[in-house]
């Protein structure tokens, strides 16, 4: 198993980081939208969002949280 490969089953363990997966799948959201749309502290979402990018689930820009195509990937075959 390599360090990638760990890493990547850390990020999905949680339910809240597949959640916010999930909700992603509608549209990029700011970590505020975030925040609101699953009822959790802009603190909670930044760090599971942290956690996502380590793993290149998810990508930031300017304060606005995206997919990448391993997270596509993911939530069309899981």
């Amino acid at each position: 198993i390599t360090e990638d490969h760990r890493l990547r089953l850390a990020a999905l363990q949680n339910p809240t980081r597949r959640k916010i997966l999930d909700v992603l799948m509608e549209k990029p959201m700011s970590f505020e939208e975030l925040s609101s749309q699953l009822g959790l502290p802009v603190s909670q979402v930044k760090f599971h969002s942290e956690m996502l990018k380590s793993a290149f689930y998810v990508h930031v820009e300017e304060g606005v949280v995206d997919l990448t195509p391993r997270a596509v990937h993911y939530l069309k075959y899981r």
